[in-house]
Order: structure tokens, then C-alpha cells, then sequence
């Protein structure tokens, strides 16, 4: 687990346009949240949305991670496109799920451990989709359990990244000061999302390492290098030039 750990910060740090771009669309996001108490919608729409936006991005993420070179722009979008029907049956199952055990049981502990238990399986359902190209979200996650079932370093390694989360998140609020400058408070609730964001990215690509290390070669488990065709005009030259034959 601890080569894992360190792995992923190296697969994470060596991606700083990831890491951009995931605290962009995290900060866009978080706009629509003062809308939620005004009209009762908003909230839903607004959690609508993540879901799909999160579901699209991850591919392109976790291609990257998996590879662990960049990949450049078409070839993130790519991963994007591909995994992403999967991965949005994914997240919206988990949000059902989550809502589902939500209003059956009410306001106490039990929906938070019952969060974190399918976190910890969504998260390494989505790395099974990408590293393995898979198409079903159900045979994703089943997989995830048997990964975890026999590897228990994984529960390990979220659980970790759960944990600094929590020291993170008790941290800004025990700094935060009512009387303090706005600036100072407006600058603790950007690092309250982007900090764990960062650490979500980091376990996620420490997952792929530990699940690539333990499952099989990263050679054999991660998907081939994605190859753009030629422009249309550099197709049309080539086939233009005239066979020369003996």
C-alpha cells in the first residue's frame, strides 16, 4: 500500500493539467449552489449535472493516471467520450442508491457509513471501466468487490485518503473565524473543495497503481495508446500519390 500512496502522488503531481482542470470545473460547479435555497430544484439540477459532468471527465482522468504520460488533448477527450456511458450508469446508480438509503433510514449514522462503503466500491468500479475498457457499469462493479474482497489494501488506501479528507476539512473549520477578513474566509472555503479535490484525485490514481501492480502488468491491464488519424488533407495527399508498380 505505501508504494501505491507514493505512486499515486508521482502519477497525480506528474498531471498538474488534471489537477487544473478538475479544481475549474470543481469551482464552476460550486456557483450554482447559492441557488439551491431560493428555488428547491436547483439542488436537484444541480446535483443532475455533477453526475453527468463528473461521469464524463472521469474517463480522461483515469486514462491518464493509467498511462501515467499525457496524453494531450484528443487523446483525454477520447477516454472521455468512451467511458463515458459506463461510468454515467455508474454514477447515477450510485446516486439513486444513495438517495434511496437516504430517506429509507432517516438522520443518523447509518447513511454515512453506508456513503463511505459505496464510495470506496465506486471508486474502484470507475478504475476497472477505464484501465479495462469495460462497458458494463454492474460487471464493473462486481469486479471492484472481488478486487477489494481480495485485496485489502485497497479498503486500506481509501480509507487513508478518507481519513487526511477529514483532518483537512476539521482543519479549515477549526481556522475559520467568523471575525476574520472576508479575503481570508473566502480563501478557506476555496481550499475547503480544493483540497479534498486534490486528494481525491490522488487516491484515485494510487488506486490504479495498486490495482495495476496487484491485477496484472500495467502493459497488459492498461488500454492501447489512442492513435488520431491523419487530417483530411494529409488522407487526401496520401491517396493521391500514384502506385508505383513493377
Amino acid at each position: 500500500m505505501a508504494h501505491a500512496f507514493k505512486d499515486g502522488i508521482a502519477r497525480a503531481g506528474g498531471a498538474p493539467a488534471i489537477a487544473a482542470g478538475t479544481l475549474a470545473i470543481v469551482w464552476l460547479l460550486s456557483l450554482s449552489l447559492p441557488d439551491a435555497p431560493f428555488e428547491p430544484s436547483a439542488g436537484v439540477r444541480a446535483m443532475l449535472a455533477s453526475v453527468v459532468i463528473w461521469s464524463f471527465v472521469w474517463g480522461g482522468i483515469l486514462d491518464r493516471y493509467a498511462r501515467n504520460r499525457p496524453t494531450r488533448g484528443r487523446g483525454f477527450f477520447a477516454a472521455c467520450g468512451a467511458h463515458f456511458p459506463a461510468l454515467l450508469r455508474l454514477g447515477g446508480a450510485v446516486l439513486l442508491l444513495d438517495a434511496a438509503v437516504t430517506t429509507a433510514i432517516g438522520g443518523n449514522t447509518m447513511p454515512a457509513i453506508f456513503g463511505i462503503a459505496v464510495g470506496m466500491v465506486a471508486t474502484f468500479a470507475r478504475i476497472r471501466i477505464v484501465v479495462e475498457d469495460r462497458r458494463s457499469a454492474l460487471g464493473a462493479t462486481l469486479g471492484a468487490l472481488r478486487f477489494m474482497r481480495r485485496n485489502p489494501a485497497a479498503i486500506g488506501l481509501v480509507v487513508v485518503f478518507g481519513l487526511l479528507q477529514a483532518v483537512v476539512l476539521i482543519a479549515i473549520a477549526l481556522t475559520l473565524d467568523p471575525d476574520a477578513p472576508a479575503g481570508w474566509r473566502r480563501a478557506l472555503a476555496q481550499g475547503s473543495i480544493a483540497v479534498p479535490m486534490i486528494l481525491i484525485l490522488v487516491e484515485h490514481a494510487a488506486g490504479i497503481s495498486l490495482f495495476q501492480s496487484r491485477l496484472a502488468h500495467a502493459s497488459y491491464t492498461a488500454a492501447p495508446p489512442m492513435i488520431w488519424p491523419d487530417s483530411p488533407a494529409a488522407e487526401a495527399i496520401t491517396n493521391r500519390i500514384p502506385e508505383i508498380t513493377p
